[in-house]
């Protein structure tokens, strides 16, 4: 069977390390081309602190919503100057609102990805079971491929310059 080749890799992320290391995961199987990443971060239903979801006037409803709109977009360009530099600018961002495990399954899907790289937080024991995963549930959910990693994983740093095809890296892990 022959590879296809990686045109385009979603990465959730939650503005942490480890999204950082997806991040540059997905850079390196795809030689460091920038423009085929595609960074997703999806934000929460945002609610006043113990407030029914109906119960805020429309209004303040519609500018909480966007206020945290605008937030997470500064704070996705921010993220992603401070990782990849002058690269940041040809990561294509998307920033939605919901469950997370929904939407990157439907963002994956509508984009047309090819894989979807994601860390796992690898919690354990009773929080693992109790909270759940994203990664779990895309993992479960998603007709596209998921490469998952570890806290633990090393980040490949040039994986074409070792002989590594980017399926074979894929498939490695």
């Amino acid at each position: 069977m022959t590879a296809r080749p990686l045109n385009r890799i979603l990465v959730p992320v939650d503005f942490s390390a480890l999204s950082g290391q997806a991040l540059q995961y997905a850079l390196a199987l795809v030689g460091g081309r920038a423009e085929l990443v595609e960074a997703l971060y999806v934000h929460v239903e945002p609610r006043w602190r113990g407030a029914e979801p109906r119960s805020t006037p429309q209004a303040v409803d519609q500018q909480l919503r966007e206020d945290v709109k605008t937030l997470s977009v500064e704070r996705m360009r921010g993220f992603l100057a401070q990782l990849l530099g002058e690269d940041a600018a040809s990561v294509r961002t998307h920033i939605v609102e919901g469950r997370p495990e929904d939407q990157i399954v439907t963002v994956a899907q509508d984009r047309r990805v090819d894989l979807i790289v994601m860390a796992t937080h690898s919690r354990q024991g009773l929080a693992g079971l109790m909270l759940g995963s994203v990664t779990r549930q895309v993992l479960r959910r998603s007709i596209i491929p998921v490469l998952a990693f570890t806290p633990a994983a090393r980040v490949p740093h040039n994986l074409s310059a070792a002989g590594v095809s980017p399926a074979q890296a894929a498939a490695d892990q």
